[in-house]
């Protein structure tokens, strides 16, 4: 099976029929793995923070800056939940906060390179929505690529960074 054409794509996204959309969808599938066979992954989503701002219709859960029941996680607490995860032989983490205003990019950093620090290859995790993404390097006057490139940077390299700024 080739990939499709922008054209095939545009013309499947307007007119197909959900059954076509099942039937391709499974060919593609059947090209990787035995279609006769289902898998799955265990994976966690930790909510490292309920506070937001955005006040959108995708979470239930959210409370604005100031409110009562606001939560932040100590970095103890999320290790506490990935531990959890690795118990029951997961691997893959997802990181899920929403638009929180007194959270800077280098909570971010920190908390991304403390996970790779402290897992290495042992977990997966995918951090940020692309929402998240671009309110955090909004805030912090930063462009889409330099905010990237702060998160990925190396546990060693963050904090040699965060030394040299006069922080931990």
């Amino acid at each position: 099976m080739t990939r499709i054409s922008l054209d095939e794509a545009r013309e499947l996204w307007l007119h197909a029929s959900d059954e076509e959309l099942i039937e391709r969808a499974q060919a593609a599938r059947a090209q990787y793995h035995d279609p006769d066979r289902a898998t799955y992954m265990v994976m966690r989503i930790v909510n490292y923070t309920n506070v937001c701002v955005a006040q959108c219709d995708y979470c239930a859960f959210y409370v604005l800056p100031n409110q009562d029941g606001g939560y932040v996680l100590s970095r103890k607490q999320v290790f506490d939940k990935i531990d959890e995860l690795l118990e029951v032989g997961g691997d893959l983490v997802a990181f899920n906060g929403g638009f929180n205003p007194k959270l800077p990019l280098d909570f971010y950093c920190d908390l991304f390179a403390s996970v790779r620090e402290r897992y290495g290859e042992r977990v997966e995790f995918y951090a940020l929505t692309v929402a998240e993404f671009v309110f955090l390097a909004d805030r912090a006057r930063l462009s889409h690529a330099e905010a990237a490139a702060r998160l990925r940077e190396s546990p060693e390299r963050h904090y040699r960074l965060v030394a040299e700024a006069g922080g931990r």
